[in-house]
């Protein structure tokens, strides 16, 4: 029991002149939020929740009764800035007027806070420590604060990220560093001073009830006679009313939608055995944002979002399928749990779900079925081959695991003895007594009309009392003898010959076939009819006795036009009115299916294609002869066309055309892989190959166009028609490789690879100004060339005579010494040869400076010899 604190305890605190305190504490703080100034709710912070935040208002106010003088700095913020980043001019610990310090827990992000462009000239900067983060305030054109006056700042974005959170502690330092004082003797607080609020952490006051609705898509009913695999399709979606201005919902990882219902024999549960729950399957349909997870055997499915929010219109579709159940009538529910929906508390939707033995559906009952197709459609058994069954009834539609005479839809009278049942294709008689008719009876005048075939498992009598057959028609009284057990139809009468017999007509009486006592006829009204046989199926009009015909014989056609008319598919375009013996015609293969006579082996025979004629026979190789009678030939008036291998005088060609035993003549062109040869012998296309070109002279085409000729000496010309030596080429003649090799110096040619004109060329220097341009002097260290020292080697391997001694220069050295003009480079920049006709140009330019030297030596000696005969 709580006591009061003593009167003595009170009186004396009465004493205490708390003025002293307020005086110590000359600034005093708050937060709001608030429009025109006014606040709205104090001391208190929104959760971030994915929307438009609001302005948090700080106000710092003087309590005091003297002026609070905030002394000049300079520079300005818009958003907050580490203390680093604000650089020389930003606001810090020891250079600020006030601070604020905010426990971390709230989760803010101090380097997303913007200030308010209203909230004056004031520069703030933060850093942050192990638990704190400090917000720092500096005025730039200095302030005084008169009693009761008041500092308001607005900060936009500052918003709490940590639900766990309720409340957080803030303070506010001031003092101690000479740039806040108080009074009109303007004395400093050279202490520092705190002041503390509590600050609370709420959702947004217009946040009350979360934005979420459930929609069942489709119906809520399940049928619960155990069989039926049942599905339900349920939304959960944000939808906010039209004036909510905070339509976004924010989702993280600990978000969640729980799915779960009740299993048991109570009456609101779901489903009522282990095994139906085992069955149940809940997916989500758009599994890019959303995860499923659920443990075997259990009623709860959980559902994570991949996605960071739920905008006006979003949510989540859920599809519970296999969905058995026994459980009783009634009312069951489905369970959503949310954890973490946006800044809402968690919460619950509750979805009912009725179960029903019976469905109503759009004016029609379905008994043990979800979508009834009747006025009443009751299913004992899941149905199968969906696509059999109709889609809509007039009235009653029943299906189950029905026998076909008994086990099916029974009507029974009251004492169940006697009744009608309906099996899957049977009307039978049914009730407890052993035997029992089956009747069917008209009403009135009218008839029992049958409307498909009739089957009677015993004889039918018309005419007679004792039938003999399953049909037995008597029309005139019996004399002598006739069966006493006839197979199906015995029909008798006074019959004649070839009419007035047993006949069967067309409705129409135009048309029909007679069983006189040994004619079978066409009758009819009409004066004109055809009679026709025809076998079932693949069976066959079998004829045992000789046939005797008159006319045309037609298979397959009604208008035969030979003796014999075969047709195996409807005849098109033009053919023959009259053909003498034989006419057959059918969709024929080129060189199969067609007609065929064959050894009655089965194994050889002669087929006509539509323009072929093939072996055939069960023989997977036959050959095929064409024999003339005696001294005939077989004789092939047009081209002759063969895919395979020729033999002539041999019956195993290995070419396209082999002969043996023979010569071989052909008087026109010949082409090889073409058609229409326009040389002697055309390869590939009509002009390139081989053609004569006189007596002893062939020669090679392309394109129409010589290219080589080989005369009758042997000489090979190209680019001549005329070839005077063994090979005489008119044009270029390109070497992509000329190898190193030393040899004898007898011919002087010249090498140009790709580098040099284009082509790879052997070729002669030219050496006259008309081949010439761009000439100017040649300017050099030509005695450099006297440096060289020849040397004696061998060849290597590959490159000349390994055992023959030669002599000349290093490449290499030359291109060391500088004389690169003198040197052959391959393609890769290496020494590889010497050019060495044209050292004799540098060794002309040294000769040239020696006789220079000599013809100077020369005057010297001639002016000495005169100065000595002078002397003389």
């Amino acid at each position: 029991m709580l006591t009061r604190v003593p009167e003595e305890i009170r009186r004396a605190e009465k004493a205490i002149d708390f003025g002293e305190f307020f005086s110590q504490e000359p600034l005093k703080f708050q937060f709001y939020y608030g429009e025109n100034n006014q606040a709205e709710i104090i001391n208190t912070i929104y959760l971030e929740d994915g929307n438009n935040p609001l302005t948090l208002y700080l106000e710092v106010f003087n309590d005091s009764e003297q002026d609070v003088i905030f002394k000049n700095s300079n520079s300005l913020a818009g958003k907050l800035a580490t203390v680093q980043a604000g650089g020389s001019q930003a606001a810090s610990e020891k250079k600020c007027h006030f601070q604020l310090r905010w426990e971390k827990d709230l989760g803010l992000k101090p380097s997303e806070i913007e200030i308010d462009d209203k909230s004056g000239q004031w520069q703030v900067n933060y850093d942050e420590e192990f638990r704190f983060f400090s917000m720092y305030f500096l005025h730039q054109s200095g302030l005084t604060l008169k009693p009761n006056e008041k500092i308001q700042i607005g900060f936009s974005k500052l918003t709490a990220n940590n639900r766990t959170v309720k409340s957080s502690n803030v303070e506010l330092l001031y003092g101690g560093i000479g740039l806040i004082s108080t009074g009109t003797a303007n004395e400093l607080i050279e202490e520092q001073v705190s002041s503390k609020n509590a600050v609370s952490v709420i959702n947004h006051l217009r946040k009350t009830e979360i934005p979420l609705q459930f929609r069942v898509l489709g119906s809520n009913k399940i049928l619960n006679d155990g069989t039926t695999q049942n599905t339900l399709k349920l939304k959960v979606l944000n939808s906010p009313l039209s004036n909510n201005t905070r339509p976004i919902l924010l989702l993280n990882q600990s978000s969640k939608f729980i799915v779960s219902f009740e299993k048991g024999t109570h009456a609101d549960a779901l489903v009522a055995t282990d095994s139906q729950l085992k069955g149940v399957q809940i997916t989500v349909t758009d599994t890019n944002s959303w995860t499923s997870t659920h443990t075997v055997n259990s009623t709860e499915w959980s559902f994570t979002p991949k996605i960071n929010q739920l905008t006006a219109g979003q949510g989540i579709e859920l599809t519970i399928s296999n969905l058995v159940t026994n459980s009783a009538s009634g009312l069951a529910c489905i369970y959503i749990d949310y954890q973490n929906i946006g800044s809402y508390p968690d919460g619950r939707l509750v979805i009912p779900i009725e179960k029903t033995p019976l469905l109503y559906s759009g004016g029609q009952v379905g008994i043990g079925i979800t979508n009834p197709v009747a006025k009443l459609d009751i299913q004992s058994a899941a149905r199968t081959y969906i696509n059999n069954h109709p889609t809509a009834v007039n009235g009653l539609y029943v299906t189950g695991a029905f026998k076909a005479d008994k086990e099916g839809v029974e009507f029974r009278h009251s004492d169940g003895k006697q009744g009608i049942g309906f099996g899957f294709n049977t009307i039978y008689a049914t009730g407890n007594d052993g035997n029992q008719d089956l009747g069917l009876t008209a009403k009135g005048k009218g008839k029992v009309k049958v409307h498909s075939p009739l089957w009677v498992e015993g004889n039918v009598g018309i005419g007679i009392t004792n039938p003999v057959a399953k049909l037995d028609i008597q029309s005139e009284n019996r004399k002598n003898q006739h069966p006493t057990a006839v197979n199906g139809l015995y029909v008798t009468g006074a019959f004649k010959a070839d009419r007035e017999g047993v006949e069967f007509r067309h409705s129409d009486g135009k048309q029909g076939i007679g069983f006189g006592y040994n004619t079978i006829y066409a009758t009819g009204n009409d004066d004109n009819q055809d009679l026709g046989l025809k076998a079932k199926g693949k069976g066959k009009v079998k004829v045992d006795s000789p046939l005797w015909v008159v006319g045309n014989v037609g298979i397959g056609t009604s208008s035969p036009v030979a003796k014999l008319d075969i047709q195996s598919e409807n005849r098109k375009n033009q053919h023959p009115t009259a053909v003498n013996g034989l006419y057959v015609t059918g969709a024929f293969k080129a060189d199969r299916e067609g007609v065929e006579f064959r050894h009655s082996d089965g194994k050889q025979g002669i087929g006509f294609g539509y323009n072929t004629i093939y072996a055939t026979g069960n023989d997977d190789n036959q050959n095929l002869g064409l024999k003339a009678k005696g001294k005939g030939k077989v004789k092939v008036d047009s081209p002759l066309w063969v895919v395979g291998n020729v033999g002539i005088g041999t019956n195993d060609p290995k070419a396209k055309l082999h002969v043996n035993g023979g010569d071989a003549v052909i008087s026109g062109k010949v082409g090889i892989g073409i058609t229409n040869p326009k040389i002697h012998l055309a390869i590939g296309d009509d002009d390139t190959g081989l053609k004569q070109q006189g007596d002893g002279v062939l020669a090679i085409y392309t394109n129409g166009i010589e290219q080589v000729r080989v005369n009758a000496s042997g000489n090979v010309g190209i680019g001549t028609v005329s070839p005077t030596a063994k090979l005489h080429v008119t044009g270029r003649i390109r070497l992509d490789d000329v190898p190193v090799w030393n040899g004898p110096a007898a011919y002087d040619v010249t090498w140009g690879d790709e580098r040099d004109y284009r082509y790879n060329v052997i070729c002669r220097e030219g050496s006259s100004e008309r081949y010439k341009q761009n000439i100017m002097p040649l300017e050099d260290d030509f005695q450099k060339i006297l440096t060289l020292e020849p040397k004696a080697y061998q060849m290597k391997e590959g490159h000349g005579n390994e055992d023959e001694w030669q002599f000349g220069y290093i490449a290499e050295e030359l291109d060391q010494l500088g004389l690169k003009s003198l040197v052959v480079y391959d393609r890769s920049g290496r020494p590889d040869g010497i050019q060495y006709k044209k050292m004799c140009i540098y060794l002309n330019e040294v000769l040239k400076n020696q006789q220079n030297y000599l013809e100077r030596l020369e005057n010297k000696v001639n002016e000495l010899n005169q100065k000595l005969t002078a002397g003389q």
